[in-house]
């Protein structure tokens, strides 16, 4: 009785290759020779030299993904995911670039123009790594509707040069009363409380581009 073939596809796949037959000759002779006559525990080892020599094909491993952990620690914990953009910098150009296009989409940006005139400066919020290892890119929201807003599809993406000019802005736009034309007292101390859930916690690719 012949063997039932679990995975027909990549049954197929492999047949088709005319160096299988060869292959698999070859694993036959090793087999037959194999000081452990345990067929189970001669295909054991055959599949423990699969993975320590076949690189998987998953979406990425543990090792790519280091990168990304690395960026997130910048931006960790409370009010650290708002950044402060300074003129004069790169940074600066690629916000208000990005805030121009939003505009040339027939977006109202007006009043987040207005407020970071105001306040000699823009801020951001950091939403997640894009790119790769080899050229990461910092993500960030640019929440031209308000800062308790979620802005998935605001998207200012940064390289990491471009992030060496940021500041931490200390605190949440409202927090800091940047969003009001009432300048902020010098008794006013920041909160750092997150003004929204950590639904910004999202991966690079949860969120649409």
């Amino acid at each position: 009785m012949s063997s039932k073939i679990r995975h027909p596809q990549i049954d197929s796949h492999l047949n088709s290759n005319p160096e299988f037959a060869s292959a698999l000759d070859t694993l036959a002779s090793l087999y037959a020779t194999s000081p452990d006559t345990s067929l189970l525990r001669f295909r054991q080892a055959v599949e423990d030299q699969i993975k320590i020599n076949v690189q998987s094909r998953g979406r990425s491993s543990s090792a790519d993904n280091s990168w990304r952990s690395a960026q997130k620690e910048l931006y960790a914990g409370r009010g650290a995911k708002w950044m402060k953009v300074l003129p004069n910098t790169p940074a600066f150009a690629a916000l208000f670039n990005k805030v121009a296009e939003f505009s040339g989409m027939g977006e109202d940006v007006s009043n987040f123009q207005e407020l970071t005139g105001n306040a000699g400066f823009g801020w951001i919020r950091y939403s997640g790594p894009r790119g790769s290892e080899a050229q990461p890119l910092h993500a960030f929201e640019v929440r031209i509707n308000g800062s308790k807003t979620d802005h998935p599809k605001h998207l200012l993406q940064l390289t990491d040069a471009e992030v060496e000019g940021l500041e931490s802005l200390g605190g949440t736009p409202n927090s800091l009363n940047l969003e009001s034309l009432t300048p902020p007292t010098a008794n006013d101390e920041p909160e750092l409380t997150e003004a929204v859930p950590a639904d910004d916690e999202l991966e690079s690719d949860d969120i649409p581009l």
